[in-house]
C-alpha cells in the first residue's frame, strides 16, 4: 500500500523484506521495508506521514 501510494506521486521505491524476516511459514505476511532514493526520502516520510495521520 505504501509503495502504491508513493508510485502514485512519483516516488519510485522498492519493497524487500529485512535479513531474518523471509521465513516460509509466514507466507505473505511480516515487516517490509521501502526503499527510497536518498534525495526522495523527505518527501515520501512526508507523503507517509501525512497519508496516516502520524503528525
Amino acid at each position: 500500500m505504501i509503495a502504491t501510494l508513493l508510485r502514485n506521486e512519483g516516488i519510485p521505491s522498492v519493497t524487500r523484506r529485512p535479513l531474518g524476516a523471509d521465513v516460509p511459514d509466514f507466507l505473505d505476511a511480516g515487516p517490509r521495508e521501502i526503499l527510497v532514493r536518498p534525495e526522495d526520502h523527505a518527501a515520501a516520510r512526508e507523503m507517509v506521514e501525512s497519508f496516516f495521520g502520524l503528525r
